[in-house]
């Protein structure tokens, strides 16, 4: 009886040990399994995205290209096709003053209107007018410094006050004056393209005729281009040239056409004009 009292004893121990090893076994079991499903179940690192878009680096702006512009500028003489396409070539813009009398002021408006569109914004005009004769132009204006050259004019078009300066400038005083103009326009743009055009006609003139022939000639002589509008406006003997000009020999709707058109003209190709 004793004997199997400790036969069951030995028995319950063996039981209990059996049991308390099956159960840390599978303790151990169940944490290797955990480590090793973490470690797999990693979720992938989504790919980096930059936050702002790569920097990029300025280029020149595009307006025409070369080929275009030898097209629609085909009427211009070689130095100012030359100035507007190495502009463009640069993406710079091209800026261009047209100085003179107040006759030509709307007539320059109108050809500035026209210039950006035909040329697609490369051409940017400045008006700048004055109410006086070329020596006075030269002495107070110019140096006054009512006009920004700082600006830096790659196109000058001049108009010389040559009406203004009938019977107060003489024609050799008037040339002098045309020069310095075009000197000062080249101390800022070594390459500027310098420019002429006479003012408008006026019914029956008389020295004003020998004072403009004096002008086409010398700006000839001078290499100097010259943009004569005379051809579309009436002779100067015709009444017709009433309707172009009115008391005050200013330019009508008729006259500020005929002058801005002669201007449109010289700047862009006949096939390009409408």
């Amino acid at each position: 009886m004793k004997t199997q009292s400790i036969s069951v004893i030995i028995l319950s121990i063996l039981c209990v040990s059996l049991l308390w090893f099956s159960a840390s076994t599978w303790q151990e079991k169940v944490r290797n399994a955990g480590g090793h499903t973490a470690r797999n179940a990693e979720i992938p690192q989504s790919p980096l995205v930059e936050n702002e878009a790569p920097v990029k680096k300025a280029s020149p702006v595009q307006y025409m290209s070369t080929t275009d512009l030898l097209k629609i500028g085909a009427s211009l003489d070689d130095k100012t096709l030359e100035v507007v396409i190495s502009r463009a070539e640069a993406g710079k813009h091209v800026q261009m003053l047209i100085v003179g009398s107040e006759a030509i002021a709307a007539a320059a408006e109108r050809f500035a209107t026209v210039i950006s569109d035909k040329y697609g914004g490369l051409i940017g005009v400045d008006v700048a007018t004055f109410d006086m004769t070329s020596t006075r132009f030269v002495a107070e204006a110019l140096e006054a410094g009512k006009i920004e050259w700082e600006a830096g004019y790659d196109i000058v078009l001049y108009e010389p006050f040559t009406l203004h300066n009938n019977g107060e400038v003489v024609i050799e005083n008037e040339r002098k004056d045309l020069l310095a103009v075009k000197a000062l326009a080249e101390s800022y743009v070594e390459d500027v393209s310098f420019l002429v055009t006479p003012p408008q006609p006026i019914y029956r003139a008389g020295y004003y005729l020998t004072q403009i022939q004096a002008l086409k000639k010398f700006t000839s002589a001078r290499g100097i281009p010259y943009i004569n509008h005379w051809p579309n406006w009436p002779d100067t003997r015709s009444d017709e040239l009433l309707t172009y000009i009115d008391e005050t020999r200013m330019p009508t709707e008729s006259g500020i056409k005929a002058w801005s058109d002669a201007l449109i003209a010289y700047f862009v190709d006949e096939k390009f004009v409408k």
